[in-house]
């Protein structure tokens, strides 16, 4: 990102046989369905090929049939009860139970909203939270009446965080995958045995489902919230079909497609409202122009926000989900593509086959073509019929045949903590707004980058005061 703001252009050599592009419409192209995946994804394929993994343009065309309808807006909204259920409510509560009878309390942000995207995601993909929540009331020593799930939380935890490890250890030492398992060193044997654990965990769980499905009876004016009247991913999946073929997944399938979305659908999501909360609060004019927009459309704190009204009503807090995502995007890394045969031609340049593209959701986003003052906090540009124009321009969630299918989940689940934590509660700085004013965003809080860009220092970067909002 930085060699591309340096030299300009929108296209930089950044290694033997390998290019970045940050310019919009070089990345669109790079990104379009005439380029292959690069062997990376196929290098953290540790579950199975998946929506994510494949390089196949047929498989990826199937799938994204399958699950078109799946992620589609108009469904994602209907699981909106969920996401409060095993989420947003819980993230109340665990601010509830910190500030106690005190005027305020302390909360490491990243922490808490890394543990309620990982029990939304669950809750939806694999039919109930893994309890992740629950494990940070533990953590924190506060006591709870009701847990999400149950004793085996901790090991279910175990089983996801070894198995996100291995596919970023993976993706960066590939060679890993050539070497026999049995002369790996332990500590990476015992993550692909946590991997095995997850897979035959997900797959039992699909199963699991699918018989109660089959077996449920329906009885008239009762629905089953554990059968086909739940409204999760995990049953849209498994009634999927391919438009063409009518093809379905198997259990298999699903699993590794659950898996997935776990490992990609976790710290994007949460790291983007911890930025968001971060970035209000060392830009406090906005930070009260953001508040008051929330408090006064939806003043009601016993009445929960829908989010085709929040969308609606909160025009200005959701062009700061966007420029947050512009400004500090979970996913500023390369994506790397294939030159394809006959070569192809970006910003004047032909690159020939054999040459790896990295598009660079960074770049974009911090491209001085695009954007006037990139390195500016500035969500009114998304404000206005050009700033839904603009909006185009934020590829956080990629683009063309490869766009992230969860997108609209991912915005739903932002959208509505942020609308909710706003309303309900105050946050402020550790230390005082004026001196975190004193340097840039990016030189007080360490990133660091594997798949994803997350916070290298959460225990240092991400407490803040919180106190009920009055």
């Amino acid at each position: 990102m930085k060699q591309l703001d340096k030299y300009g252009g929108g296209i930089v050599r950044v290694g033997p046989g390998r290019v970045a592009v940050g310019e919009i419409s070089m990345f669109k192209k790079t990104m379009g369905s005439q380029m292959t995946k690069s062997k990376m994804y196929e290098d953290f394929a540790v579950v199975g090929e998946n929506i994510f993994t494949t390089r196949n343009r047929e498989f990826n065309r199937m799938r994204r049939s399958q699950m078109g309808k799946v992620f589609m807006r108009p469904s994602v909204v209907k699981m909106q009860s969920l996401v409060y259920e095993d989420g947003i409510d819980r993230v109340c509560l665990l601010f509830d139970k910190i500030i106690g009878d005190q005027e305020k309390g302390i909360c490491n942000l990243y922490y808490t909203f890394a543990m309620m995207a990982t029990d939304v995601v669950s809750s939806l993909a694999f039919g109930h939270a893994f309890g992740a929540m629950d494990l940070l009331f533990d953590k924190l020593g506060l006591e709870i009446e009701h847990r999400s799930y149950s004793e085996s939380s901790d090991k279910v935890m175990e089983f996801t965080v070894g198995t996100m490890m291995l596919m970023v250890l993976t993706a960066e030492l590939p060679l890993i995958r050539k070497v026999p398992r049995k002369m790996l060193p332990k500590g990476i044997r015992k993550l692909y045995s946590l991997c095995d654990a997850l897979m035959v965990f997900a797959t039992a769980t699909v199963a699991g489902r699918r018989k109660l499905i089959e077996n449920e009876k329906p009885v008239s004016g009762e629905s089953n919230d554990q059968g086909s009247k739940r409204h999760d991913i995990l049953n849209a999946l498994i009634s999927a079909e391919d438009v063409d073929t009518g093809a379905t997944m198997s259990n298999q399938e699903i699993a590794s497609e659950i898996t997935v979305l776990l490992a990609a659908g976790t710290d994007t999501t949460s790291n983007t409202i911890v930025s968001c909360i971060q970035l209000l609060l060392r830009h406090p004019q906005v930070y009260e122009q953001v508040k008051s927009e929330v408090r006064l459309a939806f003043a009601d704190k016993r009445q929960k926000i829908k989010y085709e009204e929040a969308r609606e009503r909160l025009p200005f807090m959701v062009a700061v989900v966007y420029e947050t995502m512009r400004y500090r995007a979970t996913t500023s890394g390369g994506w790397p593509r294939d030159a394809p045969e006959q070569g192809v031609v970006l910003g004047g340049y032909y690159i020939p086959c054999g040459v790896v593209i990295h598009g660079s959701v960074g770049g974009v986003h911090m491209n001085r073509d695009t954007w006037d003052s990139p390195f500016e906090f500035n969500p009114d540009r998304f404000m206005g019929e050009q700033g839904e124009e603009r909006k185009r321009n934020v590829v956080a969630f990629s683009s063309g045949a490869r766009i992230c299918p969860g997108r609209h989940l991912a915005m739903m689940e932002m959208v509505l903590a942020l609308a909710t934590v706003l309303r309900d509660y105050d946050f402020a700085l550790i230390s005082p707004a004026e001196e975190a004013k004193q340097k840039p965003y990016f030189e007080q809080v360490d990133e660091v980058c594997h798949i994803t860009t997350g916070f290298a220092n959460p225990d240092r970067d991400c407490n803040v005061f919180i106190s009920r909002a009055h």
